[in-house]
């Protein structure tokens, strides 16, 4: 498990199809502070590790459930990097002179959410994204001594909210304005 935070910024182009159904495209770009474990082989030793940026690029598909109000699901491709972790002794937390380097990854993600609109071009944005950034071995080093390696499979969850403006929405006006 981990936990943190983030700040994403990302621009993209949404296209109405039909009535109702709306698809686009996108990129973003993270940055963030998420920390999650890496448990050695040897059950004394952890260590921490952050993913401290990424970015996406992916394709969306949603559905007007009514004008002002639309859901969505997205998939694509990503890439991120995660710190190197200092591994310490699981029982009294001493550092053990044994690391692990940092690394960048790349994976897929998918997500799903929606956006409501409360002022013309304007939207409050709430997403879920999960993103698998695959296997890794990761040496552990301590000095000019090499340990053991490290199984590491890096999945990440986030849950965003924020607003996002849309140029040029097409007529789009929220009730009571």
């Amino acid at each position: 498990g981990g936990r943190g935070f983030l700040g994403r910024v990302g621009a993209g182009f949404d296209y109405q199809f039909a009535d109702r159904l709306v698809g686009g495209v996108f990129g973003d770009g993270t940055f963030s502070n998420i920390r999650g474990t890496l448990q050695d082989g040897d059950p004394y030793l952890s260590g921490s590790t952050n993913e401290n940026w990424s970015w996406a690029a992916g394709a969306r598909l949603g559905w007007l459930v009514t004008p002002e109000l639309l859901a969505y699901g997205n998939a694509g491709f990503t890439q991120s990097h995660f710190t190197s972790a200092a591994l310490q002794d699981s029982h009294d937390g001493s550092y053990t002179g044994v690391s692990t380097p940092g690394f960048t990854a790349n994976g897929w993600f998918v997500g799903a959410g929606f956006e409501s609109m409360f002022a013309p071009g304007w939207f409050w944005r709430t997403e879920y994204r999960f993103a698998d950034y695959g296997a890794h071995t990761l040496a552990e080093t301590s000095g000019d001594d090499v340990g053991n390696d490290i199984r590491f499979r890096p999945l990440v969850q986030t849950v965003t909210s924020g607003i996002v403006y849309k140029f040029g929405w097409p007529g789009m006006v929220p009730p009571g304005i």
